[in-house]
């Protein structure tokens, strides 16, 4: 089973998302907050974008992806209509020394903020590591508005 939901939390917007591995979660995790930002229809499909990050953990992977989709939002460069792919990588177990880190690419379709007729739904300052969780099949993150 896989899912988004939004959970009370006071002031700041909670998105619990939960899939069938990290790759998923992740997935589910990145629409959740595109529908917080715009409804689904009223984002053309005029391109694609890769992003990519990079992490120490799993929790900075997703707290720093979602900050990177908050600034393209912010910005005005980008808003998203789907996820087309999520692919994760890990640092290699026994590279003692190694300057790997977690990884996250992105590819998303959508279109920059500017060409949308509706004006878009919500912003936010960033996401942060307040009741964090991440699992490999759920996340919890608080996003401030």
């Amino acid at each position: 089973m896989t899912g988004f939901e939004y959970p009370q939390h006071g002031s700041d917007v909670r998105i619990r998302a939960w899939g069938a591995d990290l790759s998923d979660t992740v997935t589910r995790l990145i629409l959740a907050f595109w529908r917080l930002v715009a409804e689904r229809e009223s984002v053309p499909a005029q391109r694609e974008l890769r992003v990519s990050v990079t992490a120490q953990d799993h929790e900075e992977l997703v707290v720093n992806l979602l900050n990177e989709l908050i600034f393209l939002t912010d910005a005005g460069l980008f808003v998203a209509r789907d996820v087309l792919s999520v692919s994760l990588t890990e640092p290699r177990h026994g590279s003692w020394g190694s300057s790997e880190e977690f990884a996250a690419t992105v590819v998303l379709s959508g279109a920059p903020a500017q060409s949308m007729e509706a004006p878009l739904m919500r912003y936010f300052k960033g996401a942060t590591y307040h009741d964090l969780l991440v699992t490999d099949r759920e996340i919890a993150v608080t996003l401030d508005i």
